[in-house]
C-alpha cells in the first residue's frame, strides 16, 4: 500500500480551519488592545504643585511643630527649675556639714583646755 501524495494535499493549520469552543471568545479578545496611562513629569520648569492634601498635610505639620516647639519650651523651663533645685539642695548640705564640723571643732577645743 503505497500513499500518493499527489491526491491529497497537506492542510496547513490557521485561523480559519480550526473549530474550538473558545476560539469565539478569543477573537474578541484579540481585537481589543490594551491602553497603557503614562502620567509625564516635567522637571525643566522644577515648579511645585499645590493641591489641597498637601496645604492640608503642610498645616498638619505646622502644628505639630507649633506644639512641640512649645512642649520643648516648657521642658527647658522645668530643667532649670531641678537645676536651681538641686543646686539649692547641694548647697543646703554643704552649709549643714559646715555647721556640724564647726560644732565638732568647737568641742574638741574645749575638751582640749579642760584636759
Amino acid at each position: 500500500m503505497a500513499f500518493s501524495s499527489q491526491n491529497s494535499k497537506a492542510s496547513k493549520m490557521g485561523k480559519g480551519n480550526i473549530s474550538s469552543p473558545l476560539s469565539a471568545g478569543a477573537s474578541k479578545i484579540s481585537k481589543a488592545t490594551p491602553r497603557l496611562k503614562v502620567n509625564r513629569i516635567n522637571f525643566g520648569n522644577r515648579r511645585v504643585i499645590s493641591s489641597p492634601a498637601l496645604e492640608s498635610q503642610s498645616k498638619t505639620i505646622s502644628l505639630i511643630e507649633n506644639k512641640l516647639s512649645e512642649t520643648n519650651r516648657i521642658l527647658v523651663g522645668i530643667q532649670k527649675q531641678l537645676a536651681q533645685d538641686y543646686e539649692a539642695r547641694i548647697a543646703d548640705e554643704k552649709n549643714k556639714y559646715e555647721k556640724l564640723n564647726q560644732e565638732k571643732s568647737k568641742q574638741n577645743l574645749l575638751l582640749r583646755k579642760v584636759h
